[in-house]
């Protein structure tokens, strides 16, 4: 190319060229177009997340910028019209292209460079402005005609330092315009000063060319109408760009989509950071975790990252997931040691990454407290407290469990008994609370239990079954008189005093025993005739044993009269409801009574529900009776409002049996009551057992959303007593538990103080509310009240009155339920 700078002979006469101005405004459109291609696509590699990923948008953009300056100078060389033939070389045509595609490279590529800004924008102004300059000469020498070309030096220079510096503008003012405007004006602007420095750059470099008539004659060449080679050019890159345009635009869209994405990571990585629970995600060992994996486990992030995940969560996840569908999660309570050597429950939840990412994302939440309190409520359930004993529930359930094994025996010796009871009962007891307070009793039914326990053989299983009752279970085919043996034992071991301080007590013992008979079908029948025996040592005497015999098998069929008589009762209405007020704590400000049923005998005497509601269960009379009471205790609502007005905030409470609670058309007596006496929804309430509640029976949650329905409150009575558990109280639509009495009359203990507390916080952590029963004593109701206990009833309020007595606490709430105490206190 250098002999292009000779100087024109001096007989030589410059040729003139005309130009279309029509073609002339097309490559100047194919220039900003290009340009406009090249902006988007240079902001794509500045932002990619490294050179890697950013090398599809470089070989794009270079591609497209090429093709349009390519396109741009051949439309603009046809604009250029010499007074001979012209035609190009293909080769060298299609040459020209390599160095703009290579100058629009390296200007996507400085985007990359580890330099100052400033430094970048004059390595992308050079290798821009010098890959157009290269291409216009390189694409010249494939002009063919008869002519000679000649470059002007100085405009030659000019030529590239107008490329270079006119794209050093372009590409400055993009970068400053999209700080300061809308990112489209930004692309427009930088385009059009970007097209316009390479048409500039054209047309000094074309102003640099002097074409003189050649001596050569006529040069052959490629045969094609220039035109039609320009249009199809401008239309490949036409559309070539546009495809480009288009994916910048999808491009966009994407960018958008995935900042959206990035938002929603920083919002998750920000919910795992900040969460107390455990967030993490783990192939065999783990590769993230959050701080609160480390606070819960002792272990740093670094050693937990070292750790497989199968010695910290104790299971493979990978051999769980096995055979299980894509979309399904594992939920697991696992057991681990901290790096302190303390030991957590934890609650984990593992699933599988989705799109194809191999590995899970798992979250363990602490459930160590929670699991804490269920044993407590379990021991509770099962214990007695006070003694450490196993409790009467726990007692029936393993007799229940013995019988069951005898009956699946395949060939059964009923000559030989595999098992018996023995039921020991403290004489007098009642006394010794009665003058020297529980708290003395409590302290003496420690050494008693102990000393039951020190007197029989370990084989025997010594429960508390009652406030000074005691059963022991027998187990290995024992015989009568080794048990009779054992109950001397018993006998003599009281005959020593109990010693509390420097008091002495002497107490004794009445004993029944009853051993297991093919006729005992469960556990209670084979309890009751041992408590039967016990009785029959009692009549005896004092320091008696008893064994259950023929005799007092008739006589226990004296309960078949007390169930005619109770179906008596029931045809004669000899029933009455006692109503015991509930009150707000400490002050005794009344909410709303419990309905207590009694039996009302020919002679005037009353029988407690204790004697004739378990019979009444087992006959199926509970229901005509529960029936009864449900319809009363509504009547009397229904009274109440019309003596008192419609003003007067209260509610009953009813006592439903677990028979009561499944019978079919328990909906529609509630519902009739309610309507037969205008009952207010709120005003009734009815309270339930944890017998109940514990059964895993869908219709439970069904019958108590329908009684919610109607207005009708559900309570939990005795909470404590049964089967505690969290779970049921939180797969239940409950309102409030009943704190038993039991665990009342033992708030001044430090055991019994902690666990009252414990019920209590339970309940207002799953937002229901508390009633405490048996309150016997002004102490006893401000500590409830400080425990946080709202309400709470027992004799130190009221006795149960009956309903005229009842109707008189509206005349004067506090004073009314005052003056009740007073009378029986």
């Amino acid at each position: 190319m250098m002999w292009r700078f000779d100087p024109l002979p001096e007989d030589s006469v410059p040729l003139m060229a005309e130009h279309n101005p029509g073609l002339v405004l097309l490559a100047v459109l194919l220039a900003i177009l290009a340009a406009s291609t090249l902006l988007p696509v240079l902001e794509r590699c500045r932002s990619a997340a490294s050179l890697r990923s950013g090398w599809g948008w470089v070989l794009a953009g270079a591609l497209a910028m090429g093709c349009g300056v390519w396109a741009m100078h051949f439309t603009a060389m046809l604009a250029h019209r010499l007074p001979v033939a012209v035609t190009y070389s293909p080769g060298i045509t299609f040459l020209s292209i390599v160095p703009i595609v290579l100058g629009a490279a390296g200007t996507l590529l400085s985007a990359r460079l580890p330099l100052p800004r400033k430094h970048r924008l004059w390595v992308a102004a050079l290798s821009l402005g010098l890959g157009v300059g290269a291409m216009h000469y390189v694409g010249m020498e494939a002009l063919m005609a008869a002519v000679s070309m000649h470059y002007r030096p100085g405009l030659f220079a000019l030529s590239l330092v107008v490329a270079v510096g006119v794209a050093w503008l372009g590409l400055g003012s993009n970068i400053w315009l999209l700080r300061h405007v809308r990112r489209i004006w930004a692309y427009l602007i930088g385009a059009t000063i970007l097209g316009l420095a390479v048409s500039a750059m054209h047309y000094v470099a074309m102003a640099a060319t002097v074409f003189a008539p050649s001596s050569q004659g006529q040069v052959t060449g490629l045969a094609m109408d220039y035109q039609v080679l320009s249009i199809l050019v401008s239309v490949a890159v036409t559309i070539i760009i546009a495809l480009l345009f288009l994916a910048v635009l999808l491009d966009r869209r994407f960018s958008l989509i995935s900042a959206s994405l990035n938002s929603s990571e920083k919002r998750f990585e920000l919910l795992a950071q900040t969460s107390e629970s455990g967030i993490f995600t783990c192939e065999q060992s783990f590769d993230y975790i959050n701080p609160a994996m480390s606070v819960i486990t002792g272990y740093s992030e670094g050693e937990l990252y070292q750790m497989p995940v199968s010695d910290l969560l104790g299971f493979d996840p990978d051999l769980e997931f096995t055979g299980r569908a894509q979309e399904e999660h594992l939920y697991r309570e696992t057991f681990v040691t901290t790096k302190q050597g303390h030991h957590r429950w934890l609650y984990v939840t593992l699933g599988r990454l989705q799109s194809g990412a191999k590995g899970y994302l798992g979250s363990a939440f602490d459930i160590t407290e929670r699991k804490q309190m269920e044993q407590e409520l379990r021991y509770l359930a099962f214990n007695d407290p006070l003694t450490d004993l196993p409790n009467r529930k726990f007692f029936m359930n393993r007799l229940s469990a013995l019988i069951n094994e005898w009956a699946q025996r395949p060939h059964p010796n009923p000559a030989t008994p595999p098992f018996a009871v023995m039921f020991v009962d403290v004489n007098r007891f009642k006394l010794i609370n009665d003058n020297f307070g529980m708290s003395k009793g409590d302290q003496l039914l420690k050494v008693i239990a102990r000393r039951i326990k020190s007197a029989l053989p370990r084989s025997g299983l010594v429960s508390r079954v009652g406030g000074d009752e005691f059963a022991v279970l027998f187990e290995g085919a024992p015989q009568v008189r080794l048990i009779e043996r054992d109950a001397e034992r018993l006998h003599q071991a009281f005959e020593q005093p109990f010693r509390l301080g420097e008091q002495e007590f002497f107490l004794s013992l009445s004993v029944g025993i009853a051993l297991f008979h093919p006729r005992y079908r469960d556990a209670e029948a084979l309890y009751r005739d041992a408590t039967l025996a016990k009785e029959r040592a009692k009549q005896q005497g004092q320091t008696r044993s008893c064994v259950f015999d023929a005799v007092m098998h008739q006589s226990a069929q004296g309960r078949l009269a007390l169930e005619r008589d109770l179906r008596q009762a029931l045809k004669d209405e000899a029933f009455e409801l006692l109503y015991q007020p509930i009150v707000r704590l400490p002050d005794g400000e009344l909410t709303g009574f419990e309905a207590l049923i009694r039996w009302r005998k020919p002679d005037g005497s009353r029988v407690f529900p204790g004697e004739f509601i378990a019979l009444a269960e087992e006959t199926g009379l509970i229901n005509p009776l529960g029936d009864w009471v449900l319809r009363e205790a509504c009547r009397q609502i229904g009274q109440w409002q019309r003596n008192e007005g419609s003003e007067q905030d209260f509610y009953i409470s009813v006592n439903l049996s677990s028979v009561q609670f499944f019978q079919a058309n328990l909906i529609e007596t509630v519902r009739s009551a309610m309507s037969e006496h205008n009952v207010r929804p709120g005003q009734l309430k009815l309270e339930l057992t944890e017998g109940i509640l514990v059964d895993d029976n869908p219709q439970i949650v069904d019958r108590m959303r329908q009684l919610l329905a109607m207005g009708c409150g559900i309570m939990v009575d005795d909470f404590g007593t049964g089967y505690s558990s969290l779970s049921y109280l939180q797969r239940f639509p409950l309102e409030v538990l009943k704190i038993d009495q039991s665990f009342t009359a033992k708030i001044k203990e430090s055991t019994g103080l902690h666990l009252v507390r414990a019920i209590i916080s339970m309940a207002h952590a799953l937002e229901l509310g508390v009633i405490a029963e048996g309150i016997e004593s002004e102490d006893v109701a401000r500590s409830l009240a400080g425990l946080g206990c709202e309400l709470g009833q027992g004799y130190y309020f009221a006795r149960p009155l009956s309903a005229d007595q009842a109707g008189r606490c509206f005349e004067s709430t506090e004073a009314a339920i005052g003056a009740h105490q007073k009378g029986h206190h």
